[in-house]
């Protein structure tokens, strides 16, 4: 995720709920419904042993893991304890047993570091947290890098003996095959999950390469696999989770299920199937992070999900306010679920800490924009181009802020100006905004030329795999310009490509539905779902039927049966979709203009209806055509005419201008 991907921080340390037994052998009743945890504090260094404090922080990181995967106990993550207590942790033992009340425990481990390399000690205490009352105590010697883990093994048997619980069995792992027997790796791995803890994905995996260099470290695979995410290398993540998918010993719960998750989200090519076992995660592990923020990513930037990604991010920020990514991505998630005054908050936090961001500067002049503030959105989106001129998201929005006040020619100067940039990615992103504006004012002919110039710049780069992108936004101007062989003859185009890794199997749907090939089309979805039925649900295969047939239907003017099928493909059960053109053009053919208007009214409004400027003019006809259809004759001569101020010279004869024309005509025009 991230995410990718800016997948968002926290710590790769979870606990398992369930119950644990008291010292004196009953089983501890949780009071007022609360579950019973154990918390394990840092063991601070004692006189001396300064340099051995690695071995203290060895045992707050390890012995929960070596106990999590217990069905009769719970233990407290070391990153919730962390959360809890600010800052720092608590040495005294008066505070630890303050952090361990606020975090529900019944029972606290403390306890301190002896003796003096190369050999350490330990002394521990079992505390009950409501008297603060010591209920035993031990002390474990000569602990050395070569013999840290069966140590570690040592004091997790002397904890379950006192809170009356089996030994490990046969089949559960002891904690000297998690934990390496080297000094080094050991270092390296508490220090990259530090990293890690603060939103250092890069550093953390830079500092993980220590312990990497041991085969059978199985924790610093999984944090590998956690921080690639998180630092947008998702295949550093699956080469990391697929070697922990082949280790036979039994690894703690949480390793098993986050490996499942990763390899559900980039090896499957749909991400959807990463939602379930990360809900199942959070079903048992409600307050970790680190799933509440893969789950809130996917769902922004995988699903298209906002509302839903927005409740995940803004638990994932309450429990690590501190967290910049998350804090990010919560701004996005909220701007894109209609929440523009939240997503400004969210934002202005951010950026406070991170002013450099010009990403997360558009998001804030978007927001504002949204917040009903033109004028502040255009001013903020001018000062990231002033400090990143080849910004191309920047830029859309300036030229888009100006669009909408009908400065054309100063769009097109900043498009032009984006065009004319050193970066070819900027290049070719100022060279398409050049060809939407073309477009939007009727320039047909001139906007596929700019166009098909970015499809050529790609291939004199010999980037075959965004040449063919290229030529797919190509075709689908093409083809929404109603030059369907033109389309095909583009589309054709790119099955010459060597790599060219784009599928048009289902744009090619679209032309033969275009050019009334209705059986051909359906032939070829059918063969198009054969070979995806392995990877996509059955659910959306049949999305995917009804949307080939509401189209036909639509295309026949069978509107009652076009509705019906339009209405089941979309994404979610029960609703329609939010800005379906085909959808509206239904309702208008079955007679039903009030929410035809509501679809058109929607298409016509969004913030970012210049990205498909034909889709925007021809739906402002349609709108026209709906509110006279409900009597409101001023509104929708003002709609004919919104069209025709783009499209009244175009360069290239529609139907729709035709009938916006006809329309102002008849409304007196």
């Amino acid at each position: 995720m991230a995410a990718v991907l800016l997948l968002a921080g926290g710590s790769v340390y979870y606990f398992f709920i369930g119950r644990a037994r008291g010292p004196a052998g009953g089983a501890v009743a949780p009071e007022g419904g609360r579950r019973t945890v154990v918390a394990i504090m840092p063991m601070s260094p004692g006189s001396g042993s300064g340099e051995m404090a690695w071995v203290g922080q060895a045992v707050f990181d390890f012995v929960p893991l070596s106990l999590e995967n217990d069905a009769d106990l719970s233990v407290l993550s070391p990153q919730r304890l962390q959360d809890l207590a600010g800052p720092a942790l608590p040495s005294a033992a008066e505070a630890q047993r303050d952090l361990a009340r606020r975090g529900g425990a019944v029972f606290f481990v403390s306890g301190e570091v002896t003796g003096k390399p190369p050999a350490a000690g330990l002394k521990v205490s079992w505390i009950e947290t409501a008297t603060g009352r010591e209920q035993a105590a031990w002390s474990i010697d000569g602990i050395t890098p070569e013999n840290l883990g069966h140590k570690l093994d040592e004091l997790c048997a002397r904890l379950r003996e006192a809170m009356k619980l089996s030994a490990p069995g046969p089949d559960d792992p002891p904690l000297a095959s998690l934990v390496p027997i080297k000094e080094a790796p050991t270092r390296s791995f508490l220090e990259a999950s530090a990293l890690l803890r603060k939103g250092d994905a890069a550093g953390c995996l830079k500092r993980l390469e220590e312990a990497l260099a041991l085969p059978d470290f199985h924790l610093a695979q999984f944090l590998q696999s956690d921080a690639a995410a998180r630092a947008g290398k998702p295949r550093e993540a699956v080469a990391a989770s697929a070697r922990l998918s082949r280790v036979t010993r039994p690894l703690p719960t949480r390793v098993l299920l986050l490996t499942k998750v990763i390899l559900a989200l980039y090896g499957s090519g749909n991400p959807r199937r990463a939602v379930a076992p990360l809900e199942s995660f959070l079903a048992r592990f409600p307050d970790e992070k680190v799933p509440l923020s893969w789950l809130g990513t996917i769902e922004l930037l995988l699903l298209h999900e906002p509302q839903r990604a927005e409740e995940q991010l803004k638990k994932a920020v309450a429990l690590d306010p501190a967290n910049l990514d998350d804090l990010r991505l919560l701004g996005r998630a909220s701007l894109e679920a209609g929440h523009a005054t939240d997503a400004l908050a969210h934002l202005d936090r951010y950026l406070k800490s991170r002013p450099e961001d010009g990403s997360a500067r558009v998001l804030r002049a978007e927001a504002l924009r949204r917040a009903g503030r033109p004028q502040e959105a255009l001013q903020a989106a001018q000062d990231v181009l002033s400090r990143h001129p080849d910004h191309p998201e920047a830029a859309g929005l300036l030229g888009a802020l100006l669009l909408e006040q009908h400065k054309v020619r100063e769009a097109e100067s900043v498009y032009a100006s984006l065009a004319r940039s050193k970066d070819p990615a900027a290049q070719a992103e100022g060279e398409l905004l050049l060809g939407r504006s073309a477009l939007l004012q009727g320039r047909f002919n001139e906007g596929i030329a700019h166009y098909r110039a970015v499809a050529d710049r790609a291939e004199r780069a010999g980037d075959g795999a965004r040449q063919a992108q290229d030529l797919l936004a190509l075709a689908d101007v093409q083809l929404s310009l109603e030059r369907a062989p033109e389309a095909l003859a583009t589309l054709a185009k790119i099955h010459g490509i060597s790599g060219a890794g784009v599928e048009t199997g289902f744009p090619m749907i679209n032309v033969l539905v275009a050019q009334k090939q209705y059986d051909v089309a359906r032939k070829m979805l059918e063969d198009q779902i054969a070979r995806f039925k392995d990877r996509v649900s059955p659910a959306a295969l049949a999305r995917l039927r009804d949307s080939l047939e509401g189209t036909i239907a639509l295309e026949e003017g069978k509107y009652a049966e076009a509705m019906k099928r339009i209405r089941s493909s979309a994404p979610e059960a029960g609703k329609d979709p939010p800005d379906s053109e085909a959808l509206g053009r239904a309702y208008l053919g079955a007679g039903d203009p009030a929410r035809a208007e509501s679809v058109f009214s929607k298409i016509t409004a969004d913030s970012d209806r210049f990205s498909d400027p034909v889709r925007y003019v021809r739906c402002l006809v349609y709108r026209g055509e709906a509110l006279e259809k409900l009597g409101k004759k001023d509104e929708a001569a003002k709609s004919y005419r919104e069209a025709l101020r783009w499209w009244g010279t175009a360069d290239y004869p529609l139907p729709v201008i035709a009938q916006a024309r006809e329309g102002v005509r008849r409304l007196g025009g």
